[in-house]
């Protein structure tokens, strides 16, 4: 049994027996339990009319939501990625074009678009089936694979913001701040936020969950 399982089993008949939460609190503090690992344990519990105490809902943990929401932000970060690299080759042929090797811009245009045609349709795919499935059964918003999917896209999503920031701020001292420059620029920080927007209130609802 883990350290956890032996905790919680603890609170449960501590609570049964008429215990109160300070008290409980007082005796794990003593037995070297942290404030963080108490709160969670007595967070497991509640009181009931029953006489003893009714379990909270866990956050639950599968294969087959690993797999689905580990390819969700695969084909997220590829259809991000490769939207990045299309507006920035665009901006290339807009602003640059007599120095520019417009093959080389195809053959680059033509790499992003067979990569957004793949991924983007299963992004979109598998994040209307998981919202489909989430909206008929609630409990899957205390999925711990979810919460780990909304937190890495949200983390990957604001070091991009960042870097871009740097980069732009490093542009701007060295005197390289053309149009084309800071348009690129302003592509790959509308792409981060825009991701960060969208997976706001998956953020919100594992704070609030």
């Amino acid at each position: 049994m883990k350290p956890t399982e032996h905790l919680a089993d603890f609170v449960k008949e501590a609570l049964s027996a008429g215990k109160s939460r300070d008290q409980i609190t007082a005796a794990l503090k003593d037995a070297s339990w942290t404030d963080r690992e108490i709160e969670g344990a007595l967070q497991s519990w509640t009181e009931g009319p029953f006489g003893i105490p009714v379990p909270r809902p866990r956050s639950v943990v599968s294969a087959a939501e690993a797999f689905s929401y580990g390819l969700m932000f695969v084909a997220l970060a590829v259809c991000a990625i490769n939207l990045s690299i299309l507006g920035m080759e665009l901006v290339d042929l807009w602003f640059r074009p007599a120095v520019s090797s417009y093959s080389n811009h195809a053959h680059m245009i033509r790499w992003t678009l067979s990569w957004l045609i793949v991924f983007g349709p299963l992004f979109v795919w598998m994040d209307r089936r998981t919202a489909r499935q989430t909206r008929d059964d609630p409990s899957r918003r205390r999925s711990a694979v979810r919460r780990w999917f909304a937190s890495a896209t949200l983390f990957a999503s604001s070091i991009a913001l960042l870097i871009d920031a740097g980069v732009t701020v490093n542009g701007l001292f060295e005197g390289e701040a053309t149009a084309a420059f800071i348009l690129k620029s302003l592509i790959v920080a509308a792409i981060a936020a825009a991701i960060l927007f969208y997976f706001k209130q998956d953020a919100a609802d594992q704070t609030g969950s």
